[in-house]
């Protein structure tokens, strides 16, 4: 598997993009004649005369079960049986559009896309059958790998091969409708799972070539920091090292299996500038943040007259919040294998966005595009940690210094001390409203620059509204997390609308159907009106609210929290017993619409492991720094929520026709909020700053 590298007028002319920026692909097949033995309509399908029909995934594959889903989304388009064909990863390639998984885009990024490509070959399918039938194109149809006729005729897509690269692409193919539908929207069970199950899968840790070395890298555990000296000589005298190499300002230890390399490491004697940072410590940080928000550098967007609004309301009350450092900790930890040979190198990598891994390759490599030859393996989980490639940057510079391929490793300790952190932040709100609660005027401080540049959620509610930061420089890099940045706004948010409705005297679900538009509570109320009319969010409370019989039980502590991110809404109610021990939250409640659901085994999935990973992240998880240097390690400090902790999962999965949208980051941030409120409706202690138990 290669890059695919093309001219730019050759790309726009192969792909055929349309106005609409669709890439429908091309025919790879090229002069039509009996001889012909594959048809490659576009870049996804290919279909051999020996039966076989291959799909392409674009988008990798991280754990969120895309390639079912997009598998599901073909065939249906095509008229193939989803269960007969061979699903393949794509590498990098610059004529298959989106191929990135992040930011819950794998497929509202790829639906359109698909599904003309699909039915584009569908058509070419039809074409070349009626043509050889001599029959009207419009009275056949595709169904089971095979198109079908009039007078009961029927033709394999494989004995169509050669008929249809005969045919042109269609610019604008006939998309099918919802209800001829076989698979989307249909439980199917990922059609990798055998595989995995039997260890046949290969992920990155799996990728062994012949000859193959084991990498591991000891960084500076200072950011930033530099080497003055170093001593490898005791490192090289231990059994099965390979060597010891500088690569920038680290150390690289090679052996023949990953024991003696780690072991090994531990032998190297570094001197370390630690530099700017070496100072510095989650105390200062937090101290920095507090003044930061109290002296605010920026004004942002703001709405109305705040300073008006709120000197005339007749509630005033201020509230902070805080969210530290999150690790990602993916199951699999970052791993890459590269080998220069025959003049170019090869690699076998997981990388989230290959999209920008087409761009960068050829500078890490230091090779041409045709030179290089990436293999994308299963990517054992990513939460944004691989769509930074500074670990496959690393086993590139690795193995250009030897002879032979390389793998470098990542240990949990690596993982966890050397990650692009989810940015700590901290939040701080003046908040004016009437004494029935009805907000007025709110100003909103936050640590961390360039997202106050527009409305968010919160502001959305205030006639009066602004945003101000001031960045406050973390002493670690920094990158994309499951939700980036709502993943904390959404804690924030929802734990002001609690404070507002309990200084108002109002139930949490009542406040915020009331906000949103529910005409009852609104009523209920006294308001004149709602400040925002939503009335899909107000369906999903409702739902959440019926299905867990709000505060019916008194032997729980309810909590209530709803996120947006796009076009898909989550509303959560979450129950904490009042007995304490066993499981902090004891049952969860979820709707969630995101258009219309592909697979719903796979949505459930999805929503299950974000309140799973919320509640540990709500409970547990933070990095610290002290001197410089991240305290946290591996899972004894840095806890995952355990089996017996895990709570009750009760999920809807609101029906929509609309386009698909997101789901593999809706159900992360509001569970760190609905976790701290049903929390506080047990203990009566409210969470101001997260891990609740930190």
């Amino acid at each position: 598997m290669r890059c695919v590298q093309l001219s730019r007028r050759a790309f726009l002319k192969a792909t055929g993009i349309s106005t609409t920026g669709f890439i429908l692909g091309h025919s790879w097949s090229g002069a039509a004649g009996p001889g012909i033995q594959e048809f490659k309509p576009n870049a996804f399908i290919v279909i051999n005369r020996d039966g076989g029909i291959s799909y392409h995934i674009s988008i990798p594959e991280i754990g969120q079960n895309t390639r079912t889903a997009l598998a599901m989304i073909l065939s249906d388009e095509l008229g193939a049986d989803l269960h007969s064909v061979d699903i393949r990863q794509a590498p990098p390639r610059n004529d298959m559009g989106h191929q990135t998984a992040g930011a819950s885009q794998g497929i509202s990024m790829s639906w359109d896309n698909i599904r003309r490509s699909a039915a584009a070959a569908r058509e070419m399918l039809i074409n070349g059958a009626a043509a050889e039938w001599k029959v009207n194109p419009a009275n056949c149809r595709t169904l089971d790998n095979a198109i079908h006729g009039p007078g009961n005729r029927s033709m394999s897509f494989a004995d169509a091969v050669p008929f249809a690269a005969r045919q042109e692409i269609p610019e604008n193919p006939p998309l099918k409708n919802a209800s001829d539908y076989r698979y989307v929207g249909k439980p199917v069970r990922s059609l990798d799972a055998r595989e995995i199950g039997m260890g046949k899968t290969v992920f990155g840790s799996d990728a062994m070539p012949p000859g193959v070395r084991f990498a591991v890298v000891i960084r500076c555990p200072v950011y930033l920091g530099t080497i003055k000296s170093w001593d490898g000589s005791a490192a090289r005298a231990m059994r099965d090292v390979v060597d010891v190499l500088q690569i920038g300002d680290s150390i690289a230890v090679i052996a023949a299996n990953t024991w003696a390399a780690i072991n090994a490491s531990r032998a190297v004697s570094i001197d370390w500038d630690p530099g700017k940072h070496g100072e510095d410590s989650t105390d200062k940080l937090i101290t920095r943040q507090r003044n930061g928000v109290r002296d605010p550098e920026q004004t942002g967007w703001k709405t109305g007259d705040f300073e008006q609004a709120y000197k005339s309301s007749p509630v005033k009350f201020e509230r902070e919040f805080s969210a530290p450092a999150l690790a990602h900790c993916p199951m699999e930890p970052p791993t890459c294998t590269a080998w220069y040979h025959d003049g170019g190198v090869e690699i076998w990598g997981t990388c989230q966005s290959l999209n920008r891994l087409y761009d960068t390759l050829p500078e890490y490599a230091g090779l041409p595009r045709e030179k290089i030859t990436w293999h994308q393996l299963r990517v054992g989980g990513g939460f944004g940690r691989k769509l930074a490639q500074d670990y496959i940057e690393e086993a590139l510079a690795i193995a250009r210094m030897v002879d032979y391929p390389v793998k470098l490793i990542f240990t949990r300790e690596d993982d966890i001390r050397h990650d692009r952190y989810r940015a700590p932040d901290r939040y701080r709100y003046v908040v004016g409203m009437r004494e029935d609660g009805f907000p007025l005027a709110l100003e909103e401080t936050s640590a961390r620059r360039n997202i106050i540049r527009d409305a968010n959620d919160i502001a959305l509610m205030f006639p009066n509204v602004v945003r101000k930061c001031t960045f406050v420089e973390p002493p670690f890099p920094t990158g994309p997390m499951r939700a980036p940045r709502h993943n904390i706004s959404c804690f924030t948010e929802q734990s002001l609308l609690d404070c507002m409705a309990e200084t108002a005297g109002v139930d949490p679900m009542e406040y915020r159907l009331a906000l949103l538009g529910h005409r009852p509570s609104v009523t209920k109320l006294g308001w004149e009106k709602s400040p925002v009319d939503d009335p899909v969010m107000v369906e999903l409370l409702q739902t959440v609210n019926k299905r867990s019989e709000w505060k019916s039980d008194p032997a729980y502590g309810y909590g209530v929290a709803y996120f947006q991110k796009r076009n898909t809404r989550v509303a959560i109610v979450a129950l904490a017993p009042k007995t304490g021990g066993g499981r902090p939250i004891q049952k969860v409640f979820l709707a969630v619409n995101c258009g219309r659901v592909i697979n719903p085994l796979g949505a459930h999935a999805q929503m299950e492991g974000g309140i799973v990973d919320g509640i540990a992240a709500a409970l547990y998880q933070k990095i610290e720094v002290r001197n410089g240097s991240v305290i946290q390690g591996n899972l004894h400090d840095y806890p995952m929520l355990e089996m017996k902790e895990t709570p009750e999962m009760d999920i809807t999965l609101m029906e929509s026709s609309e386009a698909p949208d997101g789901m593999g980051e809706m159900a992360y941030p509001p569970m760190m909020a609905v976790t701290a409120s049903a929390i506080y409706a047990v203990t009566g202690k409210r969470t101001f700053d997260l891990p609740i138990r930190g």
